[in-house]
């Protein structure tokens, strides 16, 4: 009977392993999916819209923070990087 807990409680102790090895591997996967060189980046995935207004452009780079040609990118090609910058500044942005 000694015997049996015996191996029951080795057995738990490899599964007990196994699975801390585990997660420390998910863990660094998940830490890895969107690390550069340079550290943690965030990047927006860029959808071009066919009929994007002022507004929507100046949101995007006022709460979005979104650069110029991420902005073109989201016209979907409609405005050039000039067009884009003479809107946001009729706009308020500086």
């Amino acid at each position: 009977m000694e015997e049996q807990i015996v191996k029951c409680l080795q057995n738990l102790v490899k599964q007990v392993h196994s699975q801390q090895i585990l997660i420390v591997q998910l863990r660094d996967a998940v830490n890895n999916i969107s690390r550069t060189g340079t550290g943690f980046v965030n990047r927006p995935v860029i959808v071009g819209v066919k009929d994007i207004t002022t507004a929507q452009l100046i949101d995007a780079y006022q709460r979005k923070h979104l650069t110029i040609e991420q902005l073109v990118q989201l016209s979907d090609g409609k405005y050039t990087p000039q067009q884009i910058v003479k809107k946001l500044q009729k706009g308020g942005c500086s």
